[in-house]
């Protein structure tokens, strides 16, 4: 048995889907092919993390075919500020700037 906790951080830890969370979050055209437009992947890798994102409950796609945040993907968000938070209260590197979008998993990282 995989705790939740594991299972939870190992589908959100998976390439794109950070990005692909925020994304949606952060905008209201989020078909698929505007998502692949604003993404670095792949049609085939991008379907892939959808179906992950939307199986888990984190998106889902409303009747415009838009994918949507969920109130699990919009939970989900108050932990990635505490991370934030905790990132910016331990940060070990001062030349780092809080202030811009993280080239790895593509939130916006503002303190």
């Amino acid at each position: 048995m995989v705790c939740f906790v594991f299972e939870g951080m190992h589908l959100l830890g998976k390439k794109f889907s950070m990005t692909l969370l925020s994304e949606i979050r952060e905008n209201k055209n989020t078909h698929f092919n505007q998502l692949l437009r604003n993404s670095k992947t792949t049609p085939k890798l991008l379907s892939i993390r959808l179906k992950e994102l939307e199986k888990n409950g984190f998106i889902k796609k409303n009747p415009k075919n838009n994918y949507i945040i969920t109130p699990k993907g919009k939970d989900f968000f108050e932990i990635v500020e505490t991370a934030k938070k905790f990132a910016a209260k331990w940060n070990k590197f001062p030349h780092a700037s809080l202030e811009a979008k993280c080239s790895e998993c593509g939130l916006f990282l503002k303190s």
